[in-house]
């Protein structure tokens, strides 16, 4: 795992034409495609992935900025950060920040102060723009003396729970850390997009490795599991021993009633 931590912000200007996009660099990997569709990234959403060979990624959305477009509508800000597992007391509070509105607000207020509507403009003329250092001073500055350390153990498998329950929310801290340290691959994210555990269940078998999912349109308590051992495959979509079974055995069928077919058409 070699490599160094990287940010990028999206946003956008204050004209119509100047719509969201990355300033300046753009990451080299959508590795938070996977789970796009369960997410509603224009929204208030975290997600926390690990791949297969450790490195770890973070996305933000929806933290809140202070400048509005040209019609009044509220601009709104995307962190990703990129070998966030190299950096994990910069991660975990980034973590908290999409876990919580009042520490959403204050990285936002953060992002307003370095990145004012003067600046981004600027930057978004400039597609070779550097920002990555900038962006990487406002965020440790903002995380500043905060502890890495996240209370409680990470629990076996998947597992969903909702944003406001205190016990889902403690058992997310530890899976996020988890991703972080030295865990397996797989996904820890917040959700707009799902209501209810059947439709975090789908989308744990979506998607590779373990996942942990906490539902912003539900009040479900505790943690539910979601059936999906460690190490469980994307579920495969390809056809099964007992699929094949059923089309031998209607073959068979329909051989015998052609067969009856032509000893009637003979008699």
């Amino acid at each position: 795992m070699s490599g160094r931590t990287r940010a990028y912000l999206m946003t956008r200007g204050k004209m119509r034409n100047q719509g969201y996009g990355f300033l300046g660099e753009v990451p080299p990997e959508v590795w938070w495609e996977p789970v796009a569709p369960w997410v509603i990234l224009e929204s208030e959403e975290l997600v926390v992935r690990r791949g297969a060979d450790g490195v770890t990624g973070l996305l933000i959305s929806g933290v809140p900025s202070q400048r509005t477009d040209v019609i009044g509508t509220r601009i709104r800000h995307t962190v990703v950060l990129d070998y966030a597992h190299l950096e994990p007391r910069l991660a975990l509070w980034l973590v908290r920040c999409g876990l919580s509105d009042v520490e959403r607000t204050e990285l936002g207020e953060a992002l307003d102060t370095a990145f004012d509507g003067d600046l981004v403009h600027a930057l978004m003329s400039d597609p070779n723009a550097d920002i990555e250092d900038r962006l990487l001073g406002v965020l440790r500055r903002a995380a500043g003396d905060v502890t890495a350390e996240a209370g409680g153990d990470d629990l076996l498998g998947s597992w969903t729970g909702a944003v406001r329950d205190e016990t889902a929310v403690t058992a997310f801290l530890a899976r996020a850390r988890n991703l972080l340290e030295d865990g397996g691959p797989g996904y820890a994210f917040t959700t707009h997009a799902i209501g209810s555990p059947d439709g975090a269940r789908r989308a744990a078998r979506a998607l590779a490795g373990t996942t942990a999912v906490l539902l912003h349109e539900s009040d479900i308590r505790g943690v539910e599991p979601l059936g999906k051992v460690p190490g469980q495959a994307p579920q495969s979509h390809a056809p099964t021993g007992s699929w094949k079974a059923y089309l031998a055995a209607a073959l068979v069928v329909l051989a015998v009633l052609l067969g009856v077919w032509w000893l009637v058409r003979r008699l």
